[in-house]
């Protein structure tokens, strides 16, 4: 759905669902909003969600790999010569990570619990709220220098693959993700 409420009325009504369970929660400011002409695009583009970033619970992670990119403008000159490339993306780059999970519990016999979740049980929910809630973006620590970043799921899909009753193994691609309202990457959670 755009800013502008267009497209399945089913995707409205869930829009207009979450902002009003955010506006109930107190995590949405309505200032200067006159919510009685309002539709679902006025909402969209009127109410600003001030809602913290969650933290994965990283245990068990194993990063395999991680990896920074910068966007350039290039011009070949041919012949093997080019002229001076541009960065065209922010210089510090953008990070990305490759995660194995060689051992995902889903029992407390196995592993301690997460809250009131198994391992398994946790990833499985971690990464169907933040799916569910538009990819929203999560911290992550990145054991290269140890700061924080905010990242994203890359694929929309997790696979649990099922190595005996109740253990599982996963892999994970995370792709840092910049936010408007909040710097990344920080030395502590804010």
């Amino acid at each position: 759905m755009d800013v502008y409420g267009r497209h399945a009325p089913g995707r409205a009504r869930l829009c207009c669902f979450v902002l009003v369970h955010h506006l109930a929660a107190g995590a949405v400011s309505t200032s200067g909003l006159d919510l009685s002409k309002s539709g679902t695009g006025r909402l969209a583009r009127e109410i600003t969600i001030a809602m913290p970033y969650e933290q994965i619970n990283q245990s068990g992670f194993l990063f395999t790999q991680t990896s920074v990119r910068l966007d350039l403008l290039k011009a070949p000159a041919g012949d093997g010569f080019a002229l001076p490339s541009a960065v065209i993306s922010d210089p510090a780059g953008l990070r990305s990570w490759s995660v194995k999970i060689d051992a995902l519990p889903d029992s407390d016999a196995q592993a301690p619990k997460i809250g009131s979740e198994t391992r398994a049980e946790y990833l499985w929910n971690f990464f169907l709220a933040s799916k569910a809630s538009g990819n929203a973006p999560f911290w992550i620590e990145d054991p290269k220098d140890e700061k924080f970043y905010l990242a994203e799921f890359v694929d929309d899909e997790l696979t649990y693959e099922i190595l005996c009753s109740k253990v599982y193994s996963a892999g994970l691609s995370l792709r840092q993700r910049r936010a408007a309202d909040q710097e990344t990457p920080v030395e502590e959670i804010p």
